[in-house]
């Protein structure tokens, strides 16, 4: 483990090296269906909008064994200079869920909001949108600090769980 957020007295690890199967990807490997990290922190209004920008496999970078894709080469140097800045929340999964204590649970990609994190730094986080559940809506509704602190700690034990997965 790499890097770790420090809260009032837990730390989260936030990225395992090598076990790429623990993100939000596609069968090859592919971040987020392919959709551009650092775009959604340029596509925002007062940290919400509905709509994500894809990438493309012309501008790719592989980070800890996932690739990225990107919508302009400029967004991929961005990407490379910080890539912890622009990793999203969860490992791509949806925020409301490991609130709730559910892990890797779908996401649409066009659902997302820019905020704070524990260390007030802002994340990505992605929400599940589909079969008229908009779990965004439901997260802008609760105290975000509350959510996210809940979040984190459902986070921090998959994390667990794929270390000693990665461990033996």
């Amino acid at each position: 483990m790499n890097t770790a957020i420090i809260t009032s007295t837990i730390i989260i690890p936030m990225v395992l090296t090598g076990h790429f199967g623990f993100y939000n990807h596609s069968k090859k490997g592919v971040a987020l269906n392919g959709h551009d990290v650092v775009a959604y922190f340029q596509n925002h209004e007062d940290g919400i909008t509905d709509e994500g920008k894809k990438g493309s496999n012309k501008f790719s970078v592989k980070y800890k064994n996932v690739t990225y894709h990107f919508s302009s080469q400029k967004n991929k140097e961005l990407f490379e200079a910080n890539p912890e800045d622009y990793l999203p929340a969860y490992g791509g999964w949806c925020a409301w869920a490991m609130s709730y204590g559910k892990s890797r649970v779908p996401v649409n990609y066009d659902t997302f909001l820019i905020a704070p994190d524990a260390n007030g730094k802002d994340r990505l986080y992605l929400f599940y949108n589909s079969w008229g559940t908009n779990t965004l809506k439901k997260w802008l509704k609760g105290d975000h600090n509350e959510l996210v602190g809940k979040a984190d700690a459902t986070w921090e034990k998959e994390v667990e769980k794929e270390s000693k997965k990665e461990n033996h």
